[in-house]
């Protein structure tokens, strides 16, 4: 069974992203590329893997950075630095690229099958589904906000 790490890289692989170890000069910690010339695309991943705490992490950020290529979530960083109306596309960008990735990370039936396996607390859940706590938390969200229903109740 592949890990959520290696679905994430056959996906990049599939949709033909590169992905690239590339040093940020600040606190990021990942961002996409894309490069159009009108003949041909270029399409990348770029991870400060030094800087990236854990696997985690790792998978959460490169999920979200997947999923500006497939919602098409993309915007120039250079633009959104001086301008309120470009803040405010980047930051719905950013949105819509993380809500793909915690729709892809934890799908609902996950959290269903966690309680099926006798899951019971949060903490629990948030390990079947290998995700930290408050990604676990932002999925649920997510899925509230869409009317979902699930057959449990979570205990603290």
């Amino acid at each position: 069974m592949l890990t959520k790490l290696e679905h994430l890289e056959n996906l990049a692989y599939k949709r033909d992203i590169h992905i690239h170890n590339f040093t940020f000069s600040k606190t990021k910690k990942a961002a996409c590329y894309h490069e159009l010339d009108g003949v041909s695309e270029y399409k990348a991943i770029l991870l400060d893997k030094p800087n990236i705490q854990n696997d985690i992490e790792k998978i959460l950020l490169f999920a979200e950075e997947i999923g500006h290529f497939e919602t098409h979530s993309l915007y120039l960083i250079e633009a959104t630095a001086n301008s309120p109306i470009a803040r405010s596309n980047r930051l719905k960008h950013e949105a819509k690229a993380k809500r793909w990735a915690i729709k892809y990370l934890i799908p609902k039936n996950e959290i269903q099958r966690a309680f099926d396996n006798h899951c019971k607390t949060d903490c629990e859940v948030a390990e079947y589904c290998d995700v930290d706590l408050d990604t676990l938390y932002k999925a649920i969200e997510i899925y509230q906000q869409e009317n979902v229903k699930f057959d449990f109740p979570l205990e603290a």
